[in-house]
């Protein structure tokens, strides 16, 4: 069975699908297998673009998407094998709709990561660099730790 992994920010348009193209990238290069990756916002509408400067930044790292913003639903939650949120604020509001909140944790164990909507370029730049260094290590530890369970 496929296991979906979760991001989520408030809009959908900027950190969750850098995230996402991020990850996707991350499973592909590592040839990780029987993994969704998606991104959802808590006040997202529906079928808005990614931002430009979000495309641009992943983009600049070779990876291109094209996304969608996509609202949180209880649906997705409880699909996800992971949910990974962006502010402990995400992660209160997820976990109070999941049937399991154990699986809603921070993107950066670190800290939050603030929304660079209305921001230049360069925010967006730095964003990408940040999600960089934390994306691949997550990802591995995720994986690792899920497959174990297995």
């Amino acid at each position: 069975m496929t296991k979906l992994l979760l991001f989520v920010c408030t809009g959908n348009t900027c950190r969750s699908p850098m995230a996402e193209g991020f990850a996707q990238n991350w499973m592909k290069n590592n040839q990780i297998e029987g993994w969704e990756v998606a991104s959802v916002g808590i006040f997202a509408g529906v079928g808005f673009p990614t931002s430009k400067e979000t495309t641009e930044a992943l983009r600049e790292h070779g990876v291109i998407f094209k996304g969608e913003s996509t609202p949180l639903t209880k649906e997705l939650v409880d699909r996800a094998s992971v949910v990974l949120c962006m502010t402990s604020s995400h992660c209160m509001d997820v976990a109070s709709i999941a049937a399991d909140p154990t699986k809603v944790e921070m993107l950066n164990l670190y800290g939050e990561i603030i929304d660079p909507v209305g921001c230049d370029q360069s925010v967006y730049d730095e964003l990408a660099k940040k999600m960089l260094e934390i994306i691949p290590k997550r990802l591995l530890e995720i994986t690792n730790r899920l497959e174990k369970k297995e």
